[in-house]
C-alpha cells in the first residue's frame, strides 16, 4: 500500500514540476544571447592570440630558412600549420555562435 502512495506522490510531483512556470521565455532567450555573446568574445580573443602567434612562428620559419637551418624551419612550419588549423576551428565556432545568436534575436 505504501509503494502505491509513493508512486502517486511522485506522479503529482512530476505533474507539478511541469505546470509550475519558470522565468519568462524572453528573459531566458536574452540570457542565452548574453552567454553566447560572451563566448563569442572569448573566441575572438583566442583568435587574435592565435594570429599573433602564427605571425611570430612564420617569422621564425623565414628566419630559420634564411640562416639555412631547415630542421628548425620545419619545426616552426609545422607549428604554424597547427596554429592555422586551430584558428580555422575557432573561426568556425565563432560563425556558429553568431548564427545561433541571430536566430535567437
Amino acid at each position: 500500500m505504501t509503494a502505491n502512495w509513493e508512486e502517486k506522490e511522485s506522479i503529482f510531483k512530476k505533474l507539478e514540476e511541469h505546470i509550475r512556470r519558470g522565468p519568462p521565455l524572453k528573459e531566458r532567450i536574452n540570457h542565452a544571447i548574453y552567454v553566447i555573446n560572451t563566448q563569442k568574445e572569448k573566441l575572438e580573443q583566442m583568435s587574435s592570440k592565435l594570429q599573433e602567434r602564427d605571425k611570430d612562428m612564420f617569422g621564425k620559419t623565414v628566419g630559420a630558412m634564411a640562416e639555412g637551418d631547415s630542421a628548425h624551419a620545419a619545426i616552426y612550419a609545422n607549428e604554424c600549420s597547427e596554429l592555422r588549423k586551430m584558428a580555422k576551428v575557432v573561426l568556425a565556432s565563432q560563425l556558429a555562435l553568431e548564427q545561433v545568436a541571430l536566430r535567437l534575436e
